[in-house]
């Protein structure tokens, strides 16, 4: 435990320091909701849940492009020494849950500040931002992971997460639906907040599963 508690701080501060990529990222969200404001001006209800997500997608996807950069170059060897690859992966999960979910209260509020709240229940709503960086970084480490045993990593990363993205998505949206008032009779919060930790479970256990396989190649 010990050990596993040290490789989260390293971790961390190993992305904390990367400046550039949380930069990059930052701007991405507040020029997406800048250029959406003067496309759109005011918008509410379902084009402001639609667009939340949609930059929401693209950001995180951008984001996690470049989780094993440093994994499998100059740090492997070392790493492959101290740490198990489970222990590994769940440590870079963790902190990836934990920046993904920071990116999404900072799109949340930038989303509040350039068109107001059209959220009427913020604790469901909150409680759906959660199981999304759960999801998504369970989701960008399965599909990372195998990626970057190709020659294509960074393009070859993008077409392969969408597909899993999709379902995701389409349920973060009904749960959204019911957070800002819209709730259809076939829609229940509960049910799709299952489905969701139901599908975050299969990501990481795949994950898990598939990583050591991809790590000793």
């Amino acid at each position: 435990m010990k050990a596993y508690i040290s490789l989260l701080r390293t971790e961390w501060y190993r992305d904390y320091k990367d400046l550039t990529s949380w930069m990059a990222t930052l701007q991405y969200l507040l020029a997406s909701t800048f250029i959406i404001y003067l496309i759109f001006r005011d918008m509410a209800g379902q084009l402001w849940l639609s667009m939340f997500w949609v930059i929401a997608i693209f950001s995180l996807i951008n984001a996690s492009v470049t989780a094993f950069k440093d994994t499998f170059t100059h740090d492997f060897v070392w790493f492959y020494q101290l740490y198990a690859p489970e222990v590994i992966l769940l440590s870079k999960m963790v902190i990836s849950f934990l920046k993904n979910l920071i990116l999404l209260l900072v799109l949340w509020g930038l989303m509040i500040l350039f068109f107001g709240q059209a959220i009427r229940i913020p604790g469901g709503f909150f409680v759906s931002l959660v199981l999304a960086a759960l999801n998504f970084s369970a989701i960008s480490h399965l599909v990372n992971a195998i990626a970057h045993r190709t020659d294509r990593s960074q393009s070859l990363y993008p077409v392969l997460s969408l597909p899993l993205i999709i379902p995701v998505v389409l349920e973060l949206y009904n749960i959204g639906a019911i957070a800002i008032g819209l709730n259809p009779a076939a829609n229940n919060w509960w049910s799709d907040a299952s489905i969701l930790t139901g599908l975050g479970l299969i990501f990481t256990v795949g994950a898990v599963v598939l990583f050591p396989y991809v790590w000793k190649d």
